[in-house]
This record gives structure tokens, sequence and C-alpha cells, in this order.
């Protein structure tokens, strides 16, 4: 028996009303807020985040209190204000999206076309952050690792070490180029 139900396309992303199951928090906008800003022509935020930056560093070269307050109060707002880039940042990718389709604008750099490619775009952005955060902290633990055991290990584990986040990227990468040949 053949079935009375239309058939129904994937929901284009930006189109219609924004679906309740995107808002939630970005975690990708709030761990590479600059990048990400600026990427998806979310400019105010942007200018946002660079002002952010030089209020911080005016407030830690003044000299109205102990340098922890500072360090902490500006470390609170800075986190705070990314948590709320975070949690808004879905709803103006979506509106984004909507304006680009409707030809409003130009500056949206790769958006999903389907509401149903978002989970998939946005674990490409969350392997993109771990790389860009944790690749700096690997090398950190590396070269800490290096004077403690510098004595004792081989340069060359300490240097593959050092290339694991290279790896790791093209791992991706490469994962990555076999999912999207493999969809079409």
């Amino acid at each position: 028996m053949e079935s009375t139900e239309p058939l129904t396309s994937p929901a284009t992303f930006g189109e219609g009303d924004f679906p309740a199951h995107l808002n939630r928090i970005n975690w990708p906008a709030v761990m590479l807020s600059e990048i990400f800003a600026l990427l998806h022509g979310q400019i105010k935020w942007w200018f946002g985040f660079i002002a952010l930056g030089i209020v911080a560093s005016v407030v830690q070269s003044l000299d109205f209190a102990d340098i922890s307050i500072r360090l902490a109060a500006v470390g609170f707002v800075s986190v705070g204000v990314r948590v709320l880039f975070g949690l808004q940042a879905n709803r103006l990718l979506w509106e984004r999206a909507g304006a680009q389709r409707r030809g409003e604008t130009h500056l949206t750099v790769g958006l999903p076309q389907s509401v149903e490619q978002f989970p998939a775009w946005q674990r490409s952005w969350n392997w993109m952050a771990a790389i860009l955060l944790g690749g700096p902290l690997l090398c950190l633990v590396v070269t800490s690792l290096d004077r403690i055991v510098a004595p004792r290990a081989e340069p060359t584990i300490v240097l593959a070490i050092a290339l694991v986040p290279v790896l790791v990227g093209w791992a991706i990468d490469r994962r990555r180029a076999r999912l999207t040949s493999a969809s079409s």
C-alpha cells in the first residue's frame, strides 16, 4: 500500500522558523570566538572581542587592585561574553544563512545547506577548535617533558609527540574527504 504522506525534502538551513533543537550552545563559537565571528560575518561581535582584548590589556596594566583580582575580573568577563556569543551563535548563523539565500549578504563562509547537515558541520568546527587549542597545549606539555626527561629521551620521541596534532589534523581531513566522497 502506498503512503499518502507527501515526500519532504530536508529543511533548508536559514529558511523558515528557527528549529528548537538548534537552540543550544555552540561550543566552537565559545572556543574560537574571534575566528568564528569573523568568518561568519558577525562583525559587531568581532569588534566586541577586539575591544574586550584592548580593555583587558588596559585593566591589567592599571594599578588599582592586586594583579590576581584584575586577571580574575578580566577572565570572568571574557568567558561570560564568549559564552553569551556561543548561546546566540546558532540563531545568528540561521539568520545569516537566510540573509545569504535572499541575496542580502555574501560574507558568510561555509554554512550547511540543510538542518540535517548542521551537526556534521558543527563537528568539523569542534575538531578545528580541538586542534587549534589542543595543539599548543600539547606543545607546552611536550616542552615540559623535554625539560624533565630530555637527558633520558631520544630527540625523535620528543619530535614524534610534537607532531601528534599535525597527524590528527591530517587524519580528520582524510576521514572528512572519505565521508564527502561516499555521500556524493
